[in-house]
């Protein structure tokens, strides 16, 4: 597809990255601690009653176990996911930053024909929309006075 914009490069702005997916992990990574340690709380004071009659104690708790590190595996596989769909998002931002950033470094230097160009689902149009309409703006001027 033609005038499509794809960028490979995902840590543009590291530290804001990786600061956004910290902080998308934690809550998520609290969030899933604070529901599975409920269920699986629940579930032991529930299930212990009925099945410690059943099961002798050393099996019920070899059972419990097995489940406790199944949670743990799961939760550290969606932990990796969830930092990357952070990175993902973050990029839409970061992205856009980095643009802005490098077409008013442009600006200052007198160079006013590079336009911002963003993709479809980046954060930040409107100000992209902006920027470009100020250089519009300072190039007829520039020909006006000059």
């Amino acid at each position: 597809m033609e005038g499509r914009i794809v960028r490979t490069r995902y840590f543009l702005a590291r530290g804001f990255q990786l600061r956004y997916a910290g902080i998308i992990l934690l809550v998520a990574f609290v969030t899933a601690i604070l529901s599975g340690f409920t269920v699986f709380r629940t579930t032991c004071d529930i299930l212990g009653e009925k099945l410690s009659q059943v099961y002798p104690q050393g099996l019920f708790t070899a059972i419990f176990n097995k489940v406790a590190v199944a949670l743990m595996k799961n939760m550290s596989v969606l932990a990796v996911l969830i930092f990357i769909f952070a990175i993902f998002i973050s990029h839409r931002i970061a992205g856009p930053i980095y643009r802005v950033k490098s077409i008013i470094r442009d600006i200052g230097e007198g160079k006013l024909d590079k336009r911002i160009h963003l993709r479809k689902n980046d954060e930040l149009h409107d100000l992209a929309d902006e920027l470009n309409k100020m250089q519009e703006n300072l190039k007829s001027r520039l020909k006006e006075t000059g």
